[in-house]
């Protein structure tokens, strides 16, 4: 009678955990509408710079500065060799990519077109529309980009190493 009640039990365990999906599923679909519609609205409003603005300074940055660091750009090597940055860079965009990820794709769904191409039939090329909100560019690369030229030492680190063959490594990272 105790197994039956425990394999009862987890049956409805299961169906929590479904049902939490589903919700957390129609939260965030919900949530992706209505962010589309700010998106949209600002870019109508000739505010697209705000949007990717506010982007990279409120979701970006901070996770971000929380990734980077002299010790993790280092990480697997000595001091300057920043054996770690092909890791770092890797980490810091899964970590965009699983947390923003659907918001991204979004953007990019709503301010990019299809055309053809002259003279190849059914081929789509993006192209953006003049009320352009770019997430990736300037909400994404722009602040990683920034935050890796803002510290002294880890510019120096990557950009002015010295040495060829690990300023090789850090320009194919």
């Amino acid at each position: 009678k105790i197994r039956k009640m425990e394999v009862d039990s987890d049956v409805h365990d299961d169906d929590d955990d479904e049902g939490s999906k589903e919700m957390k599923k129609a939260i965030e679909d919900e949530s992706l509408l209505m962010i589309g519609h700010c998106l949209r609205g600002l870019a109508l409003l000739g505010r697209g710079k705000e949007a990717e603005n506010t982007f990279a300074r409120v979701a970006i940055m901070p996770l971000i500065r929380s990734k980077i660091s002299m010790g993790r750009l280092d990480e697997g090597g000595s001091r300057g060799e920043c054996a770690g940055l092909f890791s770092l860079l890797d980490d810091i965009a899964f970590s965009i990519a699983s947390t923003f990820g659907s918001v991204l794709q979004l953007s990019e769904g709503i301010f990019a077109v299809s055309k053809n191409d002259e003279g190849v039939k059914d081929v789509p090329t993006q192209s953006p529309l003049p009320m352009e909100v770019d997430l990736v560019t300037c909400g994404v690369w722009v602040p990683i980009a920034t935050a890796l030229m803002a510290d002294t030492g880890i510019r120096m680190a990557i950009f002015s190493p010295g040495i060829a063959s690990i300023l090789q490594a850090n320009y194919t990272a």
